[in-house]
């Protein structure tokens, strides 16, 4: 922020000049500007802050707590981190770096209270209490005219319920945070956040909502890109891709520990050598190229091969294109999307199953909702086959299962070049509490739905998937269940204990 006198309302003038002394070299990205101007220019009570990890959370809510401070003298600002442990550690480690010491009046640190020479006051605390304080009731006697809430997440609920009446005058509430954890958004432990983004979303004259995904936190200079790829790597490296999405690209993205592709791992990936033998041997071959877009941010390919003869689809690769930044306008997308740069991306991968480039033996599968329906031709060239396909939401969990047990026995063999696929397979969750499918990442699978659904002829018949081979074992064992089955159709489910 530039620390010249600006052309601004002389009411703001005041504001100004404090946040002069309280920035200092400090210099706030757009998106922390925003904050100090919902509190000091546009008068809202409520600001919920969800931003990414790495944006400066602790950073922007500390100089405003000093801001504060120096503009409302006599009066307290209240900052509550998730724990006691919590809000020393933001003493110990941040206070010192960033605390205006020339303002200071008096601090003590073992009960987190500092007071400025202005007779104003910050109080840093836990959401169950400073046991240093005497006692564990949050802001109890304490009128702020500012709270703040650290990693709200992670809060004790109760907290609000004790603070809020506090706020009854001219206080006002900021919420900085980053998502819950996956496991509390399955347990009901964050229900807290969500009702008080949907108290700040349904009351927007004096509430407001923002989220700043990483994207933006890097287009600000607040991050590093490269910095963002190597966390990306590390969290897939470690098989926790659903919290790097959370927090960092604020995705809310559920476990479903009964996912139906719970037991699909990466062994069932084949070599790229050994699924072009498979596939050289086939007989009825159709290749196809399979996309699908998520709004105007990332979209992605599938590259197949059905062999309708004996009913298994080879997947052969993929391509998965990501847009990033706050411009993502309909109109710079399609460019982004122009023949001359994703058309030959294309080319590329089908040149490296047909070395005779005859583009003319793949056919097109493609979401017919997308926005890019008039683009799909120009794309894809018109000597190319384009099959508009219907998304079907509501058959989305019989395809899914049906994808299972193909993969199960071999009907669907997969690449290791389309690793990806399995990630979005072990992502693909379900909102515990509405019971709906959470879109986060699923444009490769969405692909591979179309497959199933534009070839329902080759795949309708799911009692050929479980003829397979037995041993005399597993014949035995079959007949066995069979019989018991036969004997309690009449009698409802089998109930447990009962099979055998």
């Amino acid at each position: 922020m530039e620390m010249t006198t600006p052309n601004i309302d002389p009411k703001k003038l005041k504001l100004w000049e404090a946040a002069k002394e309280i920035f200092g070299d400090w210099k706030p990205a757009p998106y922390q500007r925003r904050v100090f101007e919902h509190v000091f220019v546009h008068d809202k009570r409520y600001i919920f802050e969800e931003w990414s990890r790495g944006a400066g959370k602790t950073v922007t809510a500390l100089k405003l707590a000093f801001l504060a401070a120096l503009l409302y003298p006599g009066r307290s600002i209240l900052y509550v981190a998730p724990t006691h442990v919590d809000g020393t550690k933001i003493i110990d480690d941040k206070l010192s770096l960033e605390f205006p010491h020339h303002l200071l009046a008096k601090s003590s640190p073992s009960t987190g209270i500092f007071r400025f020479k202005n007779g104003s006051r910050l109080v840093i605390t836990g959401s169950k209490g400073n046991p240093n304080q005497g006692d564990g009731n949050v802001g109890r006697g304490l009128e702020p005219v500012l709270i703040i809430y650290d990693e709200f997440a992670y809060h004790n609920p109760k907290a609000h319920e004790s603070l809020s009446p506090t706020l009854r005058n001219d206080g006002r509430l900021v919420i900085i945070s980053t998502p819950p954890r996956l496991d509390d958004l399955e347990n009901g432990k964050a229900d807290h956040y969500d009702r008080m983004i949907q108290l700040c979303q349904e009351n927007p004259d004096w509430a407001v909502y923002e989220q700043i995904a990483c994207d933006k936190v890097v287009e600000a200079g607040v991050m590093k890109a490269d910095f963002l790829e190597r966390e990306e790597a590390g969290y897939k490296s470690r098989g926790q891709y659903e919290e790097f999405l959370g927090e960092y690209w604020l995705k809310r993205v559920y476990r479903s520990r009964d996912s139906i592709f719970a037991d699909i791992s990466n062994d069932i990936l084949v070599p790229d050598s050994k699924i072009r033998d498979m596939v050289s041997q086939s007989e009825a071959q159709t290749w196809l190229v399979v996309g699908d877009s998520s709004g105007t941010t990332r979209w992605g390919s599938l590259f197949a091969c059905l062999d309708e003869s004996t009913g298994t689809l080879y997947l052969l690769d993929s391509i998965i294109c990501k847009r990033e930044g706050e411009n993502t306008s309909e109109q710079r997308l399609k460019s982004g999307l122009s023949p001359t740069l994703y058309w030959p991306k294309v080319q590329a991968k089908i040149r490296q199953y047909q070395p005779s480039n005859d583009e003319s033996g793949w056919r097109i599968l493609w979401d017919h909702e997308t926005i890019f329906t008039d683009l799909i031709p120009q794309l894809f060239g018109s000597h190319i086959d384009i099959e508009p396909v219907e998304k079907q939401k509501d058959k989305k969990t019989e395809v899914f299962s049906l994808i299972r047990d193909l993969i199960n026995c071999n009907r669907i063999v997969i690449s290791e070049n389309c690793a990806e696929l399995l990630m979005e397979m072990k992502m693909l969750s379900i909102n515990p509490r509405t019971n709906k499918y959470v879109k986060e990442v699923d444009e490769l699978l969405d692909c591979l739905r179309y497959i199933i659904m534009a070839y329902d002829y080759v795949f309708q018949n799911r009692q050929d998937i479980y003829v397979q081979p037995l041993g005399y074992t597993e014949q035995l064992l079959k007949q066995h269940w069979d019989s018991k089955i036969r004997v309690k159709e009449d009698e409802g489910i089998l109930e447990p204990g009962e099979w055998w």
